[in-house]
């Protein structure tokens, strides 16, 4: 293809996009939902407990919802917080070749493939994403 395009998007405003997703609340919601069914047929089904116990019980557990961090998630995390992220959508396949001629900018201290248009691409902090684009401009798109 000679007409190489790419588009690039903040990742922070990706996750925002994906945490905020409509799905994902409606997901959150039932979640607790269900958590809040669970705890209150829990304190139906206890015998003899006075009203006072059960109001202290409340105000010190409130609502425990299970928590974990999912591995994946700890090491996007990680990548974002030790580099400035970027996703890259392209019109183009990214190969192999163009994956290491990426990979190889002055400045990438990251790189993972998403997919054949897609990836996402972490800045070292001593650099500018400005200056990275202009390099990705030349070699990838340009050729030079």
């Amino acid at each position: 293809m000679n007409n190489k395009k790419i588009a690039w998007q903040k990742y922070e405003d990706v996750i925002t996009e994906q945490i905020n997703s409509p799905f994902l609340m409606e997901l959150f919601d039932s979640i607790v939902d269900s958590e809040i069914k669970s705890q209150e047929e829990q304190e139906y089904q206890e015998e003899y407990v006075e009203y006072e116990d059960q109001y202290e019980q409340e105000e010190e557990h409130g609502l425990i919802m299970p928590i974990s961090i999912p591995p994946s998630l700890s090491k996007e995390i990680s990548i974002m917080s030790n580099f400035d992220c970027w996703m890259g959508y392209t019109n183009f396949q990214i190969t192999n070749s163009i994956k290491k001629q990426i990979s190889k900018i002055e400045g990438v201290g990251a790189l993972r493939v998403c997919g054949r248009y897609r990836f996402v691409l972490g800045v070292g902090k001593m650099f500018k994403m400005r200056d990275i684009r202009i390099q990705f401009e030349n070699k990838i798109i340009q050729g030079k």
